[in-house]
C-alpha cells in the first residue's frame, strides 16, 4: 500500500456559474481542511484509492441547549425549518463540490487513475468526506 500525503491543495476551483454544481473558491476553506490520499494495488492489477478530506476547524456548534432554547426550537415555523434545511443542504453540496475538485487535482498531480475511476463508496458528513474508488486502468 502506497500512502501519499498531500498539502491541502484543495479548493482553488471556481466552477462556472452556469453549472449545476455550487461555486467553490479558495477562500471558502483556506487553511481549514486537510486531506489524505492512499492507494492499494490488488492481485490482478486492480488499483484502488481512498481520498479523505476533513475540516481542521469543525463547523461552529452550539453547546447544550437550555430548556427555553429547546422550546424555541420546537416552536419554529415550518418555513424556518425548511430554510435551515436548505442552508444545510447547500453547505453540504458546496463541501462535496470542493472535495470532488480536490480529488480531481490529487489524481492529476499523482498521475494515478490516468484512465479515470469508478466511485465505489462515498461517505459525506458535515466535517469529513471519504471517497473510495477503483481505477479504470489497471497496473501498467
Amino acid at each position: 500500500m502506497t500512502g501519499l500525503r498531500l498539502m491541502p491543495i484543495l479548493l482553488a476551483a471556481s466552477l462556472s456559474a452556469c453549472s449545476s454544481k455550487p461555486t467553490v473558491t479558495n477562500a471558502d476553506y483556506a487553511g481549514q481542511v486537510r486531506d489524505s490520499f492512499t492507494t492499494e494495488t490488488k492481485m490482478g492489477g486492480i488499483k484502488l484509492f481512498t481520498y479523505k478530506v476533513w475540516r481542521t476547524s469543525p463547523l461552529e456548534r452550539s453547546g447544550s441547549l437550555s430548556n427555553r432554547q429547546r422550546l424555541n426550537v420546537k416552536m419554529k415555523s415550518r418555513s424556518e425549518l425548511l430554510r435551515e434545511l436548505r442552508a444545510r443542504e447547500k453547505r453540504i453540496a458546496q463541501w462535496e463540490a470542493a472535495v470532488e475538485y480536490g480529488l480531481t487535482r490529487t489524481l492529476g498531480q499523482s498521475r494515478y487513475c490516468k484512465g479515470g475511476y469508478i466511485e465505489l463508496d462515498r461517505t459525506v458528513l458535515d466535517n469529513e468526506v471519504m471517497i473510495r474508488g477503483e481505477c479504470k486502468d489497471g497496473v501498467e
